[in-house]
């Protein structure tokens, strides 16, 4: 865990962490950053990136990375679509147990259920976009 690792070992992680979290398109500003690596357990975040030019370079990396919703979703259908194919390669290669079969196809079925929602609240966004 990060809050056992001494400072500079936070401000290391922090300064390879932070351009990642903005690069990915989920957050809005430096704070938003501040937050989730808090919540990582780098509790020297706040510190580290206080500087101004820190919390501009990372307030423009959100704003080149900031998804729509519309591309969020996308990426999370694409992300299921690849988690369901991989577990029916899996049921047909791999010498399982019955139980372990079972496991795989209660999972794939809650990755059809959500992929089924999100392609539900893909077609509400265009729906509303037209």
């Amino acid at each position: 865990m990060l809050s056992a690792m001494d400072r500079r070992t936070q401000q290391d992680y922090i300064s390879w962490r932070a351009p990642e979290l903005a690069r990915s398109g989920h957050f809005r500003d430096w704070s938003e950053i501040v937050r989730q690596l808090r919540y990582e357990g780098a509790y020297a975040a706040h510190l580290v990136l206080m500087a101004p030019f820190k919390r501009e370079t990372l307030n423009r990396l959100c704003s080149e990375n900031n998804m729509n919703e519309r591309e969020m979703l996308e990426r999370d259908i694409n992300g299921l679509r690849e988690s369901i194919k991989l577990n029916w390669i899996d049921l047909d290669r791999l010498h399982l147990t019955r139980e372990q079969r079972e496991g795989i196809r209660t999972n794939t079925r809650l990755l059809a259920a959500d992929l089924a929602d999100l392609m539900r609240r893909l077609e509400e966004l265009d729906a509303e976009g037209t």
